[in-house]
């Protein structure tokens, strides 16, 4: 929830930031700080487990992207800004390296999905930086979406997402 949370008010306050009065502004830093930057960073000294694990998973592209996303919103407003990007950065390309030589990934397909967060950090961070290399062409990316696409079922057939199982 904490990243989830941390990327939609990261969002948010990009979209509202024209509109808010210093006041909301000040309001929105202050209240994310407190409900999930802080809660965060107190995470990431612990060494918790989606930080620490060698075989990064999709708690961990939710958290530090989303982290990294409400950085990049915040900016120069907040002073862990280049911080939580700089580690969203460096974690999300490494993440990357989960994928295997023909785009497969080591989760389930259903939190295969997580790859969204990536996704998403990366066409945040591309937008943040006023273009450069756009990390989602790369073959990886593209290789994972052929094996994702090999996923879809015939009629008739449900796919199990999450922890479901097809029976």
């Amino acid at each position: 929830r904490t990243g989830q949370f941390m990327r939609a008010i990261g969002f948010a306050y990009d979209w509202l930031y024209p509109s808010l009065s210093s006041k909301e502004g000040e309001w929105i830093i202050a209240e994310l700080d407190r409900r999930g930057i802080q809660p965060y960073l107190k995470a990431l000294a612990s060494n918790t487990f989606w930080i620490a694990s060698r075989e990064p998973n999709n708690w961990m592209t939710c958290i530090v992207g989303g982290a990294g996303i409400a950085g990049m919103a915040f900016g120069a407003d907040h002073p862990s800004s280049n911080n939580l990007t700089d580690l969203a950065v460096s974690r999300m390309e490494g993440y990357l390296n989960v994928l295997g030589s023909e785009g497969e990934h080591n989760e389930s397909i259903g939190y295969s999905g997580a790859m969204r967060f990536p996704i998403e950090f990366f066409s945040v961070h591309r937008y943040w930086l006023g273009g450069g290399d756009n990390k989602l062409l790369s073959d990886q990316y593209r290789s994972f979406c052929n094996w994702y696409m090999h996923f879809i079922v015939p009629p008739g057939v449900n796919a199990p997402f999450g922890d479901s199982h097809l029976d």
